[in-house]
């Protein structure tokens, strides 16, 4: 996953990170309401989420926030919620539903 900065005034984008979130395809990506945080989904249903923030070193970086307990199949999309909360769905009919402060989740 690549992390660009747009900044107003700059000549050209600034590329600040290169993380691999996965060894599986990327099926599914959305920013959380914000526009801080994203949330991951691949082929194998696997669902993380992930923000910048700057670890003891001092350097941002892209860190992985959240690991979700894997939907079993591909990862069709998200939809986020204004309350901390949001839902997934996987191309075998799983929704689920995920908390994103503490990491709970439910299928359905």
């Amino acid at each position: 996953m690549y992390h660009w900065v747009f900044n107003t005034g700059d000549d050209v984008p600034r590329l600040t990170d290169d993380v691999l979130v996965s060894g599986d395809r990327i099926t599914a990506i959305e920013f959380l309401i914000g526009g801080n945080s994203l949330v991951v989904g691949t082929a194998r249903g696997e669902v993380t989420s992930w923000f910048r923030a700057a670890p003891p070193d001092g350097a941002e970086a892209m860190i992985k926030a959240h690991v979700y307990e894997p939907q079993g199949a591909s990862v069709l999309g998200f939809a986020p919620s204004p309350r901390g909360c949001g839902a997934s769905g996987s191309l075998e009919g799983v929704t689920s539903l995920h908390d994103e402060p503490d990491g709970d989740e439910e299928a359905h």
